[in-house]
């Protein structure tokens, strides 16, 4: 559905969350290091941005647009025909 992954980045930035706070912190790696040939990414500091997800769920079950459109019970699907069971929420 997106073109490239810039197109998802601009529609997942441009989603109203209401008034959800992000944060932050960094990540760094402290595992055992090689003694030579370290990779650059072993020395870096990648951060992390996030929202509370208790905080994000309460306000998409509590948006009129999705009423009538989620399923809270899991669904099971016997098809006869390729004899899988299917799973889905």
């Amino acid at each position: 559905p997106f073109s490239d992954h810039n197109e998802l980045y601009e529609t997942i930035d441009a989603t109203n969350l209401g008034d959800i706070q992000w944060d932050t912190f960094k990540l760094r790696y402290d595992g055992k290091w090689p003694t030579d040939n370290i990779p650059p990414w072993m020395d870096e500091a990648y951060e992390y941005w996030f929202c509370a997800p208790s905080t994000l769920i309460e306000n998409m079950l509590s948006n009129m647009e999705f009423d009538g459109e989620i399923d809270y019970a899991p669904y099971q699907d016997f098809t006869a025909g390729d004899r899988k069971q299917r799973y889905e929420n």
